[in-house]
């Protein structure tokens, strides 16, 4: 059977235990771990932004539990937030990333501190050496998505970024005038109103608005060039501290967005073990959806307008009827959308990465905090809808499945799942 593993709290593991896999069949458990630098000092030499020691006992309750369930057949895979970090964004604005306009970011750390990157790599040895994981993922190693709002997608521009820019020849300043120029250009309504009304962006489109704003072009570049090339250090040194047959694997959001966050699964396909990418029903609708109230508050253009335009541009529009901005926000996709993207990825796949869809198996009923609105799924999910969805993975051929997340999924629901994911049902 292809694997399934799911994202589990430390409480869910101390519960549950060997079920897990003799009821759910979940062998791949992702969890974040706490890391303990009293047990590696030598890996923190240098570094000045160190963590917070969780102390012995705390550490060695939690490895007694890892490997109590390592020796009864659990996998486990230490799930870290690489640049989702507030901790350390709030020891300083030169450990946050900046905005175009020079805003720091409080949740986020930069991507090109020094002192990050070192901090960073220590963490990710120190997880291998002292758990002993079969493998890491690497949540949010990428830059930020228009679902933080369009000031926060726009980063990270502080001195340091700008500098890791101009080294391979990229001009900061031109990006940051295009990208005000394309502001402008949206806000103003015309050209979103007639991609909507065309129904896709064409070849000519595309090129026009490259020879108009080169600079938001070359950015987007960047930025997947700058994620492949951490990727491959934090890769190489999770592996020369646990060994070749470490797995290295990356949460990345869905094909629709990917490149626009820095993620290319072109490139890191060839990188990467196991690309895990996040194709939650209800996100892959939603990710641009604070930017939309943004530049309408900012420009006077209507939501509904640039909400449809989103899904035109992104291609969103090949699954869905574009839709209007309370009604994104308040559904999600069809089940089908997860065979469509896992068939996207799979053309982009040179590397022949293992590919693990993440799929939402909860419910979501909350305020945004960045977008200040309710988004909800609950119109949606249902147990056929579920059920569905496993079926959608096993038709798009993906390698393995995990569920976000154990703890708020129905029970009863998980098992049924399992037995669709094992027999390969399609009835």
């Amino acid at each position: 059977m292809k694997p399934i593993g799911a994202f589990i709290s430390q409480k869910a593991l101390r519960e549950y235990g060997h079920r897990l896999l003799e009821e759910y069949g979940i062998e791949y458990v992702h969890t974040h771990l706490p890391v303990s630098p009293g047990e590696a000092e030598e890996l923190y030499k240098g570094v000045k932004c160190l963590p917070e020691d969780v102390g012995k006992e705390s550490y060695g309750e939690l490895k007694r539990i890892v490997e109590e369930l390592r020796g009864a057949g659990f996998k486990f895979f230490a799930s870290y937030p690489v640049f989702s970090r507030p901790e350390i964004a709030e020891k300083g604005a030169e450990y946050s990333a900046w905005t175009i306009l020079g805003k720091p970011h409080s949740a986020r750390a930069c991507p090109t501190n020094p002192d990050v990157l070192r901090r960073i790599v220590a963490d990710l040895r120190c997880l291998v050496r002292i758990y002993g994981v079969e493998g890491v993922v690497l949540d949010f190693i990428r830059f930020e998505s228009p679902m933080a709002g369009f000031d926060y997608f726009l980063t990270c521009f502080c001195p340091s970024c700008c500098e890791e820019m101009r080294r391979p020849g990229y001009d900061p300043g031109s990006i940051r005038r295009d990208w005000l120029s394309l502001a402008g250009l949206l806000g103003k309504g015309v050209f979103p109103k007639q991609m909507v009304e065309q129904g896709a962006l064409s070849t000519p489109d595309v090129l026009d608005l490259y020879n108009e704003f080169p600079g938001v072009f070359e950015w987007f570049r960047y930025r997947n060039e700058y994620i492949e090339n951490v990727v491959r250090t934090f890769a190489s040194a999770v592996k020369e501290e646990g060994g070749r047959g470490t797995v290295v694997g990356a949460n990345l959001l869905s094909p629709w967005w990917s490149l626009l966050a820095g993620q290319s699964y072109r490139a890191l396909s060839s990188v990467l073990d196991v690309v895990e990418p996040m194709l939650y029903f209800d996100w892959m609708q939603w990710e641009g959806l604070t930017a939309v109230k943004e530049l309408s508050r900012a420009y006077g253009v209507d939501k509904d307008l640039l909400t449809k335009f989103y899904y035109v541009a992104t291609g969103l529009s090949t699954i869905v009827e574009p839709r209007g901005f309370d009604e994104t926000r308040l559904s999600g996709l069809p089940s089908s959308s997860i065979e469509a993207g896992l068939r996207k990825i799979s053309s982009w796949n040179i590397g022949n990465a293992r590919v693990w869809p993440v799929i939402l198996v909860v419910r979501t009923d909350t305020m945004h905090s960045l977008l200040g609105e309710r988004i909800s799924n609950l119109s949606m999910v249902s147990r056929e809808f579920l059920v569905e969805s496993v079926k959608s993975a096993v038709r798009g051929h993906a390698d393995g499945l995990v569920y976000w997340n154990f703890d708020g999924a129905e029970k009863d629901v998980l098992r049924e799942l399992y037995a669709v994911w094992r027999t390969g049902n399609l009835e």
